[in-house]
């Protein structure tokens, strides 16, 4: 992990992005360049084969290239490993996250953990229906289970605190469902969360955005974390439902047929191994985050190397 000295760090992953990462960089330098804090661009080339990082060679970014395409999710992290910023500014590089809510974003970092763009449209064109479809199914159940409301679950433009992002490391997914990592780990920890409103831009060149693939990674991320921080919220309604129908079974056949029946036993011991797995969850949530706050997950080393500004 890189020593801290700059106020900022831009992450940027790219994966054959050559229609836009120029501009992309461009137009950030010039957003930060009038602002008074010290920064850094980090470009993170995740095996990209279109030529997109030649045409940024005389910009003067750290570039850090996967000998692979490793995902989006573990090329985000390689960014958060090897930033100099005590703030992460993360965006991605094909032109659809609009730079100039930046000086707004690292203005509310001074009083927030993290600063989240969200966006107010959705302005891509494949699969749009869908997309909104479950973007707002998501979203809906992930401000449930976190017990706040979450304008957007998984936007690509934030800013946060690098200690804070490299504490949750060993959660990060490989893929796209990293945004909703952080997003939920941030706020079911107990972490200051704002969100900014964005425009969100049309896409140059193509997503990669599996409809399928991608909900279910999304879907699995909401759960897995909300069970790793607060099992309780996750498993306690249930076992409280079926206490309750357990009872309301008990007393309507204490009254029809004065005795208490199979059904109803059945669902006494069904919530009473689900109420005692809310507890033990819990405690065992509580050991993991203690035991993992100092043990960061460090991966792919050998696939990772580092080019200084040219």
């Amino acid at each position: 992990m890189e020593s801290t000295c700059l106020d900022v760090s831009i992450c940027i992953p790219v994966y054959n992005e050559k229609g836009a990462l120029r501009q992309c960089v461009l137009d950030l330098k010039e957003q930060m360049d009038r602002l008074p804090y010290s920064y850094e661009v980090i470009v993170i080339d995740d095996g990209s084969m279109d030529g997109c990082i030649e045409t940024i060679g005389d910009l003067g970014v750290r570039l850090i290239r996967h000998r692979r395409n490793l995902g989006g999710g573990v090329a985000r992290l390689t960014g958060i490993r090897h930033a100099r910023g005590k703030i992460i500014l993360q965006t991605d590089a094909d032109g659809t996250y609009p730079v100039d809510k930046v000086p707004e974003m690292l203005e509310k970092m001074k009083t927030a953990d993290m600063v989240v763009g969200a966006r107010v449209r959705e302005s891509a064109t494949d699969w749009k229906p869908l997309r909104i479809a479950i973007k707002w199914t998501l979203k809906s159940l992930a401000s449930l289970l976190a017990g706040r409301r979450i304008p957007d679950l998984n936007s690509g433009m934030r800013a946060y605190d690098r200690d804070l992002g490299m504490r949750y490391a060993h959660l990060y997914p490989r893929g796209h469902s990293i945004m909703s990592t952080i997003t939920l780990a941030f706020l079911t920890d107990g972490l200051v969360v704002k969100f900014v409103d964005i425009g969100y831009n049309v896409r140059i060149g193509k997503s990669s955005f599996h409809p399928f693939q991608d909900t279910y990674n999304y879907l699995l991320t909401v759960i897995r974390t909300i069970a790793y921080f607060d099992p309780l919220r996750l498993l306690m309604p249930p076992a409280l439902i079926m206490f309750l129908a357990a009872f309301l079974f008990t007393l309507r056949n204490l009254v029809m047929f004065a005795s208490v029946g199979t059904a109803p036993l059945f669902l006494w011991t069904v919530a009473f191994f689900v109420f005692v797995l809310a507890i033990l969850s819990d405690q065992a949530a509580r050991l993991s985050r203690q035991l993992s706050f100092n043990r960061m997950s460090y991966i792919y080393d050998k696939e990772i190397f580092e080019e200084k500004p040219r």
